[in-house]
């Protein structure tokens, strides 16, 4: 069985205080990460130095998941599908754990339960959408700022149409063949509204990982529209089309209250539920101020060996150029696809946040490629003409047709001219770790 290193990681969170979970009685929540395969010998040692009684396990309940309420009063939980542990402790059950750290280990980390918001896009989607029209509008008048005879590149700025939505556009979906049949996606996040008519007769798994909280009903109007862009319908009822992959199978995960809050807990639940039931993507628009946390980490690298990506937002607390804030929690995770917001022009939104932990991508060049759909079935050979190319590949993502590595400067360009890939950007945000095998 696999062992940790001997050291145990003990997040305390950032110089941003965060809001971490208690227990029934005010004691505090804390999550055990177990090294790989080790999970069954930690466990043990859990039940010897704490007091620890009830214990639930999720592979007991199956594709139904969780019940939150069953978590509260039994106070421990283990994740099966990734190793990982929440259990509330006295104080002297934490010094206990700690004092069990060695070269024999059975735990990785043991972190402070933390709380996880909803990130929040509609004010900033509407700015981004003005800033990108107003600097679009600027550049026709003044003549895209060019002195007299020289050649000028085209514009690319999308705006809606009576048919779509910029981003449905600039994504390149209108003209795709597919469709998201027999793929199922996960939206953890604050639910979904039910009676919402362009979802009329769609097949939705609805699960809530909120305490107390009956239902996955969006009372919040967030993970409404999050699912609206990722899995709306073809052709809406009224309007031009929003959403992409109009037959996936949607799960549903109510890990964020109305309020738009959750804790780690929950959000650890859902993803556990997502594996359980063949979820080949997991999409949280969620995080909060925190260091990489080893658990999302893990969580991430577990969820891939089982046909799971997580993809999380990176946050929007940023005012650009003056102020960049880092890529929040879980999105920091370098086995979690972390995605930013780019306005109308394709550039970086100005309040998209980028920096810290993985980040710093102007000078490592680290960037990912996107497949054309109409050649994502050769994936694997567009990643051989990355590398002839110059690029060095770290990952490649089939089912998605994603390819990462690292590049010289002048690689992108030349990888942009190349009709089978579809975009090429720079950035550090988007990181996975590399497969157990190495990429044929």
């Amino acid at each position: 069985m696999g062992k940790g290193s001997g050291k145990i990681e003990q997040s305390t969170g950032t110089d941003t205080p965060f809001q971490t979970g208690e227990g029934l009685d005010g004691r505090k929540r804390y999550i055990i990460t177990f090294a790989e395969g080790a999970h069954e010998d930690g466990i043990k040692m859990l039940s010897k130095v704490t007091s620890m009684k009830n214990l639930l396990h999720t592979a007991d309940c199956g594709i139904e998941g969780i019940c939150m309420t069953d978590i509260a009063s039994a106070g421990a939980v283990v994740f099966d599908n990734l190793g990982i542990t929440v259990v509330t402790l006295e104080s002297e059950d934490h010094a206990g754990i700690v004092a069990q750290s060695g070269e024999e280990s059975s735990i990785l980390a043991i972190e402070p339960e933390g709380e996880m918001y909803a990130l929040g896009c509609d004010q900033n989607y509407i700015r981004g959408y003005r800033d990108g029209v107003n600097q679009f509008s600027e550049k026709m008048l003044a003549g895209q700022g060019g002195e007299a005879g020289e050649e000028m590149e085209p514009a690319t700025t999308f705006v809606d149409t009576p048919q779509a939505t910029w981003g449905i556009q600039a994504t390149n979906v209108l003209p795709s063949r597919y469709s998201g049949k027999g793929i199922k996606v996960a939206i953890l996040d604050t639910g979904f509204d039910f009676n919402h008519p362009d979802f009329a007769g769609r097949l939705i798994t609805p699960k809530s990982f909120i305490t107390g909280v009956a239902t996955a009903q969006d009372g919040n109007g967030h993970g409404t529209h999050v699912t609206g862009t990722a899995c709306g319908p073809k052709a809406p009822r009224m309007g031009r089309r929003y959403g992409i992959a109009y037959e996936a199978q949607i799960f549903i995960g109510k890990v964020l209250s109305d309020a738009g809050s959750g804790y780690d807990t929950g959000i650890l639940a859902g993803i556990d539920w997502a594996i359980t039931n063949g979820c080949a993507i997991v999409s949280m628009s969620l995080g909060g101020r925190r260091p990489p946390v080893t658990a999302y980490e893990v969580a991430a690298q577990r969820g891939l060996t089982k046909g799971t990506l997580i993809i999380a937002a990176t946050g929007n607390d940023s005012n650009r150029p003056t102020s960049i804030q880092p890529v929040t929690s879980p999105a920091n995770s370098k086995s979690i696809m972390g995605v930013a917001s780019l306005d109308q022009n394709l550039g970086i939104s100005y309040y998209s946040n980028a920096g810290g932990g993985k980040d710093n991508f102007m000078k490592k060049h680290e960037i990912i490629v996107t497949v054309d759909s109409k050649y994502i079935g050769k994936v694997h050979e567009i990643a051989k003409q990355c590398r002839s190319a110059g690029m060095k590949v770290d990952q490649v993502l089939e089912s998605t047709g994603i390819i990462t590595g690292q590049a010289d400067q002048a690689v992108p360009a030349k990888l942009a001219r190349m009709k089978t890939i579809l975009s090429v950007e720079e950035s550090g945000e988007i990181e996975l770790a590399p497969p157990d095998s190495e990429i044929q």
